[in-house]
């Protein structure tokens, strides 16, 4: 929901709001779970610009997420981001990631 995280103002349940704080737990999670921190990819969507802001969430999201999983060691493989539209997205169990655009547009990257 949004960029960054407010550790004083956060609780741990609600860390996964926060495009940074969800990013780490995550990674971390995979990797108590058994996953090989080299072998993480990641798939991106989402960061639609819905209102005609001058500081809009969405781009600064996408940016954050790039900037993030950049240091973290984590390639985008595939990113379906931006634009004026909502998505929604199911994971598939091989890996890949269906995303459905509000106009009904729906692809799998």
């Amino acid at each position: 929901m949004l960029p960054t995280v407010d550790e004083a103002r956060t609780s741990a349940a609600r860390r996964g709001k926060y495009v940074d704080a969800g990013i780490d737990t995550l990674v971390d999670e995979l990797v108590d779970a058994g996953a090989v921190p080299g072998r993480l990819e990641a798939r991106v969507a989402g960061g639609a610009e819905m209102l005609d802001l001058t500081d809009a969430v969405g781009p600064r999201n996408v940016k954050r997420a790039e900037r993030h999983l950049s240091s973290a060691g984590v390639p985008i493989v595939a990113a379906d981001v931006g634009e004026n539209v909502g998505r929604t997205v199911r994971f598939r169990a091989d890996g890949g990631l269906v995303v459905r655009a509000a106009d009904g547009f729906e692809r799998t990257i």
